[in-house]
């Protein structure tokens, strides 16, 4: 530990040293670097998909919840960069509920909302608790998966006084999920059940 030097040991060797010195730990693996996957094509912007996963409700209509109106500007700007055919904008507010509409701006184009269409093709118009992360953002570049995370933490993240991180959600799977994607980074996250039922990383 704290080393520049590492080496490459047999199991049998480990098991000849002393693995604590007192109550610490002599050997340690060093963390990996982040694991490089091509840019994906995604359905929905990472950012976007992180914000709607995080603070989304998505059983009938687009809707995304909170007090921040930053999170709200950043995700109309990526939608409105990423769909060049319609518009995307806020019809009106209840509370901390932002109703995300689509506007077609050519007479070819779709009527629907493309982004709700795309999560019902994905199975993600459904209730919080079965929310996860599609199997393409998992395996996307360090980039995307960083905006991605970026949406994810600014809705449902932490950020304490000392730097620790934590993110909640009441979806397991989605939790797990993103525990792969920070693993696929290089770093580091523990994952417990609050005593709310709440799934958590630190």
């Amino acid at each position: 530990k704290n080393k520049k030097k590492h080496e490459t040991l047999e199991l049998k060797e480990l098991l000849n040293r002393p693995l604590k010195v007192g109550s610490k730990y002599k050997n340690f693996i060093k963390i990996s670097e982040p694991v490089q996957h091509l840019e994906k094509y995604l359905p929905i912007p990472p950012y976007t998909m992180g914000a709607l996963l995080g603070d989304g409700n998505l059983t009938k209509q687009l809707k995304l919840s909170g007090e921040d109106e930053e999170i709200l500007d950043n995700v109309l700007a990526e939608l409105n960069m990423f769909f060049d055919l319609g518009e995307y904008y806020v019809s009106c507010k209840h509370g901390f509920n932002w109703h995300l509409r689509y506007r077609p701006t050519h007479e070819n184009s779709k009527k629907g909302n493309p982004i709700y269409e795309e999560l019902k093709e994905l199975n993600l118009n459904c209730k919080s608790e079965c929310k996860y992360i599609p199997e393409e953002y998992k395996i996307s570049s360090i980039a995307q998966r960083i905006e991605l995370i970026k949406g994810l933490m600014d809705t449902d993240g932490f950020i304490a006084e000392d730097g620790a991180m934590s993110f909640a959600n009441k979806s397991e799977r989605l939790v797990k999920d993103l525990q792969g994607i920070l693993y696929s980074l290089g770093i580091q996250a523990t994952y417990r059940v609050r005593t709310d039922k709440m799934h958590i990383l630190y």
